[in-house]
């Protein structure tokens, strides 16, 4: 009984907002703003939500604070089907006046994706590329160490050896003669490869 009557006022209360977003708004438009609203104040448990109708956009956007000492944002609602260009970006932007800007995608199955956007653009970041570069180093790093011992009675005996992917303990690898094949000085000793390792 209880849980009808909250389903029953929820659902007035929805509609009732449908109806004053819609004032001077497109429905479509009501609708996915009231949506999104509901998430903000409902289920993210946003602070300080408003929302103000901008008609020279056609646009209602949402305000809100994800912590109560947050800054504000602002919350631009649109379909997944809508067009986006970077002047329309731009306008959402500088229609409001809010530090930040979250897109909120809204899907046929009534999902809703943020996306925070801002102006301008971001210079590319030269250090991911090397960080990169730097994680696999560190992960041939070790596991040349883990297999460190192996490797150098491999390359004593002048035998090749098999590291499988999963190898954990010595008795995993498999070494076989190769004293007939050539000395190889670059070659990725990593799980699962294969290599022949000679004295130089």
């Amino acid at each position: 009984m209880v849980v009808s009557i909250i389903y029953i006022y929820r659902f007035t209360m929805q509609e009732q907002l449908v109806i004053d977003f819609a004032i001077g708004m497109p429905k479509p438009q009501a609708v996915i703003a009231v949506q999104v609203y509901l998430e903000l104040i409902e289920l993210k448990k946003y602070y300080s939500v408003e929302y103000k109708k901008y008609e020279s956009i056609g646009k209602i956007i949402i305000t809100g604070k994800k912590k109560k000492d947050a800054p504000m944002c602002a919350f631009i609602p649109i379909t997944i089907s809508e067009y986006l260009d970077f002047s329309l970006l731009q306008t959402y932007i500088r229609a409001h006046n809010c530090p930040l800007t979250c897109l909120a995608l809204v899907g046929t199955d009534s999902t809703t994706v943020y996306y925070q956007i801002e102006e301008g653009l971001v210079e590319p970041d030269g250090n991911l590329a090397k960080n990169h570069k730097l994680d696999k180093q560190l992960q041939l790093d070790r596991e040349l160490e883990k297999h460190r011992e192996i490797i150098e009675d491999a390359a004593l005996m002048e035998i090749k050896a098999n590291i499988p992917a999963k190898a954990t303990t010595s008795s995993d690898i498999i070494m076989s003669d190769s004293s007939q094949q050539e000395c190889s000085h670059s070659m990725n000793i990593l799980p699962g490869c294969s290599g022949v390792f000679m004295n130089p």
